[in-house]
């Protein structure tokens, strides 16, 4: 991922012009080891000399230096699987002083900067080695690189994807007056893009693009559902029966979709937000109850490694998951996420009110065996 590749550029135009280390080295006036260091990458030319080199092989200097301020989507896949394992392993302040040497290297790459502000929201929120100061001070880092994605990215999506995540910067800040601010005037048009595109495929013949286009905005949407649904039973918490209303109909949802299987973190997340808002609300069974099953969906068999699958209904969103910047690797490595999925339940006070309950012990057991 060097942006600057000038060592492979002068072994490639050497070996096109017939030449040795030897020659080369005696035309430029420099050693013959000199020349293998520069095409080895262990160190690189004189700045004088680029001109000269330049000419010899009659290209540019920029050619020569073949500088590019951009990565690919496959090479941010890659850098941000190795950094968000280094959060795990490695610790917060390490790996973030690595993310912000990439940031100083490729500031002109909004992409490369978009998901180096994810990487710092997923893990400094995380990071207990972190003071709360500190956590804000990150989290300020982040929004900052979203800012200056939506100023300078001519990808429209992803600018709009900046602009939502440095909201969700300002709810981890509780800062909900600037939350306001930013999306109160941000409406989304009702007319779902792949529904229009399916449309148009099928016109044109081709069914199979239009199937997939067709079940990859369901399954965005009921996404969007699992997400939302946390928050509204949280509004209810002094209304059980209202809590339970809702609860019903997204159950079944799950059941009728399998998506406790397709979406098993999303899943496991209502199932944990419910038996919080129930056990506030003094129904000790029904937390329990959905405590069990987000044990089943965190413990089951091949949940890891952890990664964006089609499956039943939802057999053509492969391309779905391709098109996403990180493919269908989740946003935080697989040791991070299993520990967050532990101490959800076993780190969490308002559980310890369980404690000693035979059913809620059995709970325990089960995820410390995550």
């Amino acid at each position: 991922m060097k942006s600057i590749r000038i060592g492979s550029v002068i072994a490639a135009k050497r070996r096109e012009n017939g030449l040795t280390q030897e020659e080369l080295a005696e035309y430029l006036g420099v050693s013959k080891p000199a020349v293998s260091k520069w095409e080895s990458g262990q160190s690189c030319p004189d700045i004088a000399l680029l001109p000269v080199i330049a000419s010899y092989f009659g290209i540019s200097v920029d050619s020569l230096l073949d500088y590019r301020p951009q990565m690919t989507r496959d090479e941010i896949r890659a850098l941000y699987k190795k950094l968000s394992d280094s959060f795990a392993k490695n610790g917060f302040e390490r790996t973030y002083e690595q993310c912000r040497g990439y940031v100083r290297q490729y500031y002109s790459c909004c992409p490369l900067l978009f998901h180096m502000g994810l990487l710092y929201l997923n893990n400094a929120h995380t990071a207990g080695e972190l003071s709360p100061e500190r956590k804000a001070e990150i989290i300020r880092e982040a929004m900052n690189l979203f800012r200056r994605v939506e100023e300078t990215s001519p990808n429209a999506s992803l600018a709009r994807q900046a602009l939502h995540l440095r909201a969700m910067g300002h709810v981890m800040l509780r800062e909900p007056d600037k939350v306001i601010d930013l999306l109160d005037d941000a409406v989304e048009s009702p007319i779902s893009t792949r529904v229009l595109l399916a449309t148009a495929y099928q016109m044109n013949g081709n069914e199979s693009r239009s199937r997939s286009l067709l079940q990859s905005s369901i399954y965005l949407d009921l996404n969007g559902i699992l997400g939302a649904v946390p928050s509204l039973l949280a509004l209810y918490v002094h209304e059980p029966e209202k809590m339970e209303q809702w609860m019903e109909p997204t159950l079944q949802m799950v059941k009728a979709f399998r998506l406790d299987t397709l979406c098993p973190t999303q899943t496991a997340t209502l199932r944990l937000n419910a038996a919080y808002l129930f056990l506030n609300a003094g129904n000790r069974e029904k937390a329990l109850d959905n405590l069990e099953e987000y044990a089943k969906i965190v413990c089951s068999p091949g949940l890891f490694p952890l990664s964006l699958k089609s499956g039943g209904l939802f057999d053509q969103i492969d391309d779905l998951f391709e098109s996403m910047d990180l493919g269908a690797a989740p946003p935080r490595s697989d040791e991070a996420i299993r520990q967050s999925l532990k101490d959800a339940v076993l780190n969490y006070p308002p559980f310890q009110a369980l404690e000693g309950d035979e059913r809620y012990e059995r709970i325990v057991r089960r995820i410390e065996s995550i």
